[in-house]
């Protein structure tokens, strides 16, 4: 069955994937029977996943159904359809915080002995998300799903700006304003850390003293 093959090729051109569900075990006759579903939120990643999948059914001959809800009611939804071992789904991608549960409650099918009979090695995909998104217990080589979809932050920059002499003076002289700045409020920081330390001192000691007067009356007019 070739339909890791194609989420292998999608992961790898566009960081994406999908949680098994069922298609290693009922999903293996869904597959025999040329049809899988595949269950995700509606947005645009989603759409996205279609067009992939037209390739997909190209190659295999297998026609790929989709239940796409909007987010509002997403995990609800995909939950309840999980917690009651529901046939609907043959694929699912979910929720990264899901894995543990869906390991544990046997949502998730493991895949270890399919990923060695396809030759799917998990080196082929980004560390972090290894673990994050496929791995339980964290750190372990037990695989229940394929990374789908990273948060990624990139950078960019102007290296030319940089090596610029007049645009290193001024950043060089505001980073020394900023420093002073942060020098000035943590001076006032302790300036006032130490008078409200006083304060409470004071407060204390006049507790103190008002609980000793206190209990003398009682010593005395008790």
């Amino acid at each position: 069955m070739r339909t890791l093959k194609w989420l292998r090729s999608t992961t790898a051109s566009a960081v994406l994937g999908a949680a098994a569900l069922g298609v290693f075990g009922g999903g293996e006759a869904a597959a025999e029977g040329k049809q899988l579903t595949l269950c995700w939120a509606a947005w645009d990643p989603a759409n996205a996943l279609v067009e992939l999948g037209k390739d997909f059914t190209k190659q295999s001959g297998i026609e790929m159904k989709y239940e796409f809800v909007p987010w509002t009611s997403y995990a609800d939804r995909f939950l309840n359809e999980l917690n009651s071992h529901g046939k609907l789904c043959d694929l699912i991608i979910g929720d990264s915080q899901w894995i543990g549960g869906a390991a544990e409650n046997k949502w998730y099918v493991k895949l270890n002995d399919f990923f060695d009979k396809e030759k799917i090695s998990m080196d082929d995909f980004v560390p972090a998300t290894v673990v994050g998104y496929s791995q339980w217990p964290k750190n372990s080589p037990n695989y229940w799903a394929l990374p789908a979809m990273a948060d990624a932050v990139g950078w960019t920059y102007r290296k030319d700006w940089f090596s610029r002499p007049e645009i290193q003076a001024a950043f060089k002289a505001k980073q020394e304003g900023i420093w002073r700045l942060y020098l000035h409020r943590a001076r006032l920081g302790r300036h006032h850390h130490g008078r409200d330390q006083r304060a409470l001192q004071l407060r204390l000691q006049l507790r103190q003293s008002e609980e000793g007067v206190s209990d003398a009356g009682r010593r005395q007019f008790g």
